[in-house]
């Protein structure tokens, strides 16, 4: 229970921490030392009031302040983002600070650095240690959504919600809708995905990811099996289904920003607030163009020339550069080989695109969403830059090899037959349809009433559906296969049939699970509920009327639940009313040679549920020896162009219709 009182100190991160915590009110004990100079000399005050508030109360040890000098650089009203140099170096002594305090220490050092620091700045490095620190696993920390609402709710819903907090009882209160067509109208092309980019729950993984996959930090955490391949597949397959989903909506696939000197003809107009730092997030305009970055308040510097040039010396790169070598790179982690050469081209790529409305800072304006990790995927140039990278890649990709029939195969092993079943549909067809699922924004609603405050999001769900694969085993045995499983559009915007050295850019990992063959026939049976690239609807959407009474902390607490993957209601691309065609592709390949000998493998894990697919293990190796998007790569041989020429006898295609229907349906069907 004392471990799980970290969680406290993210609900509601802007309020001061001697203010009642949680639906129990619970009140921190917190000592004057802990209190920032300003409330010091009112603190018998403080207390007198909000102690007669709480239920109960908590402790804090007496400790020697920690040296907060090197963090207090950036100040608590500053926007946060960690594409910024200074602020990326004071995230990783803040996660070093609370990576290094024995776990007894640990609540009373962070609650003393809490009303001292930056608020997202301390939220972000407080994850991120709970996440990595061995005695504090199965801690689940909150959505971002949840603490800090500004980043993904339309500001005018928010501001309607603070008039209900403050005029109706929980009682008389209704959830606010939040409208599909909040930022745009479909005027602009580009809005018609705007449902996609802005969702919840893909933004929420996103954030995650990053909370999982730290790129800077102690080197303990960052130095990951693999680190720079896993960088480059989860954008990968976030690319895959962006342009799947532009595909459905009759635009064409995500042109590579790979032209500093041209117009960015995207505009974005987010309506976000950043609370902390009182302003809103900026826009950008049509035809904006990049210039350098000189911000010396910030001591923050960014070459158009230099950028060119770190970028060519990447096409120069050959093919005995592996992709984790690529990704570790672009990503400028700990683990990128000679960074003064190559530079740090992702993030500041990000940061070139997120300052261009204020490149000096003459304006004091701060960075546009696609500068903080939290919403960069809202704006559509976030997908230009990362299908830039893609592009690098592949190019250092098509340098391989293509696999040989024997690498593919799995000898003694045949799929025979594959079906989607989707209840009350036809076989083989997907449905998909709008869901509108409620958000509790009490926990990130600052000196508000601390009732429930509901928005309700409308959002993409799909009806869940099974795999039933038939299987053969001519082998004398028993024997372990992993089923692969991905999709891909079979038509470009035009129409035309995808070649498969593009459809094959395109696939996105549907699942990947390990099954075992009897011998002779086997019927494999798997829910899609089950993917193993997702996380439970529950862990973007929660199912209010499930959640624990107040009265019971522990459980509350643990009602709270975490996880790194894709959000499962965007597991299926929107589709189209007519129905989109597209091809579902399945192969079984040999456990005994998938499997990766690990001497971590027994250690405990947290008891949240990730997507170990797309966001590794955490001290452990990546569980699959084979690259990662296998067998989709590497180049096609000459002698294929369609897909169903690469097909080996353990593989099979089955062609697939996505069917979206415009309408509102309840979760589940």
């Amino acid at each position: 229970m004392a471990n799980k009182n970290l969680l406290l100190l993210f609900n509601r991160p802007c309020e001061p921490l001697y203010v009642p915590k949680g639906e129990k009110s619970v009140c921190f004990q917190v000592p004057d030392s802990y209190l920032p100079d300003k409330y010091r000399d009112k603190s018998k005050i403080i207390r007198q009031r909000f102690n007669s508030e709480a239920e109960s109360f908590v402790s804090l040890k007496p400790i020697n302040p920690p040296d907060l000098a090197p963090f207090l650089k950036i100040k608590r009203d500053e926007a946060f983002s960690l594409q910024i140099t200074s602020h990326r170096r004071a995230a990783m002594g803040l996660v070093e600070l609370f990576m290094s305090k024995y776990i007894y220490e640990l609540l009373a050092v962070a609650a003393y650095c809490r009303d001292h620091l930056n608020t997202r700045l301390f939220v972000y490095a407080l994850s991120v240690a709970i996440l990595h620190r061995t005695d504090t696993k199965g801690l689940q920390i909150p959505n971002y959504h949840e603490m800090f609402p500004e980043g993904y709710i339309d500001s005018k819903a928010l501001q309607q919600t603070r008039e209900y907090s403050s005029l109706l009882s929980a009682s008389e209160r209704q959830p606010i809708d939040i409208p599909l067509e909040w930022t745009a109208t479909n005027e602009d092309p580009e809005h018609r995905v705007a449902y996609w980019r802005e969702d919840i729950g893909a933004n929420n993984c996103h954030w995650h990811w990053h909370l999982v996959n730290p790129f800077s930090g102690p080197e303990r955490i960052v130095r990951k099996d693999r680190r720079g391949e896993l960088f480059f597949y989860f954008h990968h397959q976030i690319m895959a289904r962006y342009h799947t989903e532009r595909l459905c909506a009759g635009l064409p696939k995500v042109e590579p920003l790979d032209n500093l000197d041209a117009p960015i003809p995207e505009a974005y107009f987010p309506k976000l607030e950043i609370t902390m730092a009182g302003r809103g997030y900026p826009a950008r305009t049509v035809n904006s163009k990049l210039q350098d970055v000189d911000r010396p308040n910030e001591n923050f510097r960014i070459s158009l020339a230099d950028m060119k040039r770190f970028i060519q010396r990447t096409w120069d790169l050959d093919e005995s550069n592996a992709v984790d070598v690529l990704g570790n790179l672009f990503e400028a982690n700990l683990m990128s080989v000679n960074k003064d050469y190559y530079g740090d081209i992702h993030n500041s790529l990000h940061n070139l695109v997120s300052l261009l409305h204020d490149p000096d800072n003459r304006y004091l304006e701060n960075f546009s969403p696609i500068g903080d990790a939290t919403t960069a995927m809202r704006d559509p140039v976030f997908y230009r830059i990362h299908a830039f990278v893609d592009d690098i890649v592949n190019a250092m990709q098509s340098k391989l090899l293509p696999y040989t029939w024997q690498q593919l195969s799995f000898t003694g092993v045949r799929v025979s037959g594959v079906r989607v079943e989707t209840p009350g549909e036809n076989p083989n067809t997907l449905d998909t349809h709008w869901t509108r699922s409620e958000i509790d924004l009490s926990n990130g609603m600052d000196f508000a009433p601390r009732e429930p405050v509901l928005v309700r999001v409308q959002h993409l769900n799909n009806a869940p559906f099974n795999y039933r694969i038939d299987v053969l085993n001519y082998l004398h045995d028993d024997v372990l296969a992993n089923v692969r499983v991905f999709m891909a559009p079979k038509l470009d915007e035009e129409g035309h049939p995808l070649p498969f050295e593009e459809q094959r850019r395109l696939m996105f990992e549907m699942d990947k699970f390990l099954v075992k063959l009897q011998r002779g026939h086997n019927v494999v049976a798997r829910a899609s509920t089950s993917s193993a690239v997702t996380i439970p609807f529950e862990q973007t959407f929660r199912d209010l009327s499930k959640k624990p009474p107040s009265s019971d902390l522990d459980a509350s607490l643990t009602y709270d639940l975490c996880g790194c993957g894709w959000p499962q209601h965007l597991l299926v691309p929107k589709g189209t009313e007519q129905g989109f065609p597209m091809d579902l592709f399945v192969m079984l390949t040999d456990y005994h040679v998938d499997k990766v000998d690990d001497p971590n493998a027994t250690l405990t894990e947290s008891s949240c549920i990730s997507a170990v697919t797309l966001c590794g293990l955490q001290n452990r190796k990546y569980p699959d020896s084979r690259p990662m998007g296998f067998p989709f790569d590497r180049p096609s041989p000459a002698n294929v162009a369609r897909i169903d020429q690469f097909l080996t006898p353990n593989m099979m295609l089955q062609p697939i219709t996505v069917r979206f229907s415009d309408t509102v349906k309840a979760r589940g069907t």
